[in-house]
């Protein structure tokens, strides 16, 4: 997705530069990358799923070749773990966050802290903590609809209210940010 054809690097990467969109407040393109986190997870699972159906044909293959005395030799010794649906957890009761809606994202903390509404409301109230401060900035990322966000075609991504393609995105920060540090 972000530079080569593999998916397995992806969701770090994402995850990475929503810490450096959460830092300089970027928060359309902050979104953008938690909704392909979230379609990163969803690639992942997929091809979680097609690895174990191959495993398992595998798995009737060498039972065959072993009945008749053969070798076989498997694609690969073994499943990887299966990959989680969350891609966040509320950083103060670890409630799994799958969507980015209705959450809170802590800015003075890089975006590295995510917090749930009810989590939220209880730091506020000086009930919960040590996640973060009551006094630190956060942002609120408001009810979104989760069937919308899914139905955007594989290689594009949301941005704001526009649904633009996943490489016009890349190129959109890349002119935003990289090459008009260099050119200054």
């Amino acid at each position: 997705m972000l530079s080569d054809d593999r998916t397995d690097n992806d969701l770090y990467s994402l995850y990475n530069l929503g810490h450096i969109l959460a830092v300089i407040r970027d928060l359309p393109n902050h979104i953008a990358c938690m909704d392909l986190m979230r379609l990163a997870l969803r690639i992942a699972r997929a091809e979680y799923t097609r690895a174990v159906a191959s495993y398992e044909a595998e798995d009737i293959q060498m039972e065959i070749a072993m009945a008749k005395g053969e070798t076989f030799i498997r694609s690969f010794l073994s499943l990887s773990d299966e990959p989680k649906t969350a891609f966040f957890w509320c950083d103060g009761c670890r409630a799994d966050i799958t969507f980015a809606s209705e959450i809170w994202t802590c800015l003075s903390e890089s975006g590295s802290i995510q917090l749930d509404d009810k989590y939220y409301k209880k730091l506020k109230e000086g009930i919960q903590g040590p996640v973060c401060s009551k006094e630190h900035e956060h942002y609120w990322v408001p009810k979104r609809n989760m069937e919308e966000i899914d139905a955007v075609p594989v290689g594009s991504v949301e941005l704001g209210e526009e649904v633009i393609s996943f490489e016009a995105w890349k190129e959109k920060i890349r002119e935003q940010y990289v090459r008009s540090c260099i050119s200054t």
